[in-house]
C-alpha cells in the first residue's frame, strides 16, 4: 500500500510519517539537551479515548520500546511487512524474543537509515 492509499483509509499522517525516517532520531540524538530516545514500533488496532490510546497493541509497543537501543528504532515482523517497500530503512531481523507478559515470542527487527 502506498501513502495515499493508507491516507485514504485514515492509517497516514505525515507528521508521523517523519519518524518512520529517523527525523525524530537524528534530532534527539544531534540535542545534547535533550535525553537519549528509544523508538518502538507495533502495527495494529488501538483504543483511542480522552486523548489516550489503549489496547494489546499499545502494550506490545511498550515491551518493544525497552528493548530498543539508545538512539534505536526495534518494530515488530508485521510492522517490518509494511516497510518492505520503503527504500529509505535496512531492516536487520533480530530474531523472536520473549517478552515478560506475552505466551509467544515476538518477531523484532531493528530499523536505520539507508544513506541516501
Amino acid at each position: 500500500m502506498d501513502d495515499d492509499e493508507l491516507e485514504a483509509k485514515g492509517l497516514y499522517d505525515p507528521t508521523v510519517d517523519d519518524l518512520w525516517r529517523g527525523d525524530l532520531v537524528d534530532a534527539v540524538w544531534s540535542d545534547l539537551l535533550l535525553p537519549p530516545l528509544r523508538v518502538g514500533v507495533a502495527f495494529g488496532e488501538v483504543l483511542g479515548r480522552e486523548g489516550n490510546s489503549y489496547g494489546p497493541i499499545v502494550n506490545l509497543a511498550a515491551r518493544v520500546t525497552k528493548l530498543a537501543p539508545l538512539h534505536g528504532v526495534v518494530v515488530t515482523l508485521y510492522t517490518t511487512d509494511a516497510l518492505q517497500t520503503r527504500d529509505e530503512f535496512a531492516i536487520h531481523p533480530l530474531g523472536a524474543i520473549e517478552m515478560h507478559g506475552l505466551t509467544d515470542p515476538v518477531e523484532l527487527a531493528a530499523l536505520s537509515s539507508r544513506p541516501s
